[in-house]
């Protein structure tokens, strides 16, 4: 009879791990040995083997959830089982909310997550640079590094792009609400990424913000009031520049599944798509 167990993550389980998603699209969990959330992976075993795991952070609220499963062990259950793990957790905090996140075989993921009673609300595509070299630089004068004293002004921008965007995109309205005032815990988050942040100025007054972060360019907003000037486009040549110059081989992006002015710039200087995450939610009956 088949056995299949649920358990915590091992630090030898890495190997094991790179061996199950080989033939993913995209290694979520190609790099273990700096992965922050390592500590939060559930493994699921079949017959003794690893067969899939489930990566689920529920100590921040929104409660996000990602299983994956391995071609070979599909349909025997697996998923199921690491899904009433995160149920299970969820409960056991007095919540009833889970976010699923579906990167891989984006067609199955859905129909997984549909027939466990997720809705779909979100998605992103992942883009990788495919251009030439470095890619000439527009209103370059106009870039300088991000400062402390920058956040308030950064976050009120930030804030109102992505709060218009989500509104143009029909987001849940618990996804749309409008916060532009700095609190201490995002003027943290902002100070935290100071060195791979870059802010665009027009006469003294900062309209534009971008951040890298490794090989990904992190967050790119401009202020709503200057768009179709041309500032989003010259914060993305700059970042993806920027990134080659700190030694990285690729340059690589999350664009949101519907922010086609975004999609339009990445394209243009060289991005191309090569898969898409969706994000669904899911509220469960309370004990």
């Amino acid at each position: 009879m088949s056995e299949i167990i649920i358990r915590k993550y091992k630090t030898d389980d890495e190997s094991a791990l790179k061996t199950v998603t080989k033939d993913a699209n995209r290694n979520y969990i190609e790099d273990l040995e700096g992965y922050y959330n390592k500590d939060k992976l559930m493994i699921a075993e079949y017959n003794g083997v690893v067969a899939g795991y489930m990566d689920a952070d529920f100590s921040k609220g929104n409660n996000p959830v990602f299983i994956y499963v391995a071609p070979e062990y599909r349909r025997r259950g697996i998923g199921t089982m690491l899904y009433n793990e995160a149920e299970r957790q969820v409960r056991e905090k007095g919540e009833n909310e889970l976010y699923s996140r579906q990167y891989y075989e984006y067609e199955l993921g859905k129909a997984f997550a549909d027939n466990l009673g997720f809705k779909w609300i979100s998605g992103s595509t992942y883009m990788i640079y495919k251009g030439g070299d470095e890619i000439p630089e527009i209103k370059r004068e106009m870039i300088r590094k991000y400062k402390e004293e920058d956040a308030a002004r950064v976050h009120q921008i930030v804030a109102r792009a992505f709060h218009a965007l989500h509104i143009k995109l029909g987001y849940p309205d618990y996804m749309c609400v409008l916060d532009d005032e700095l609190n201490e815990d995002r003027r943290k988050e902002y100070n935290g990424i100071a060195e791979g942040s870059y802010v665009l100025e027009d006469g003294g007054k900062i309209v534009g913000f971008g951040n890298i972060c490794g090989k990904n360019i992190g967050s790119l907003a401009v202020d709503m009031e200057m768009n179709n000037k041309g500032y989003g486009k010259a914060l993305a040549v700059f970042m993806t520049n920027e990134i080659f110059r700190r030694g990285n081989k690729t340059a690589e992006l999350w664009c949101e599944v519907g922010n086609d002015n975004a999609y339009r710039i990445y394209y243009s200087i060289g991005y191309r798509e090569t898969e898409t995450a969706y994000w669904s939610f899911k509220k469960f009956e309370e004990n």
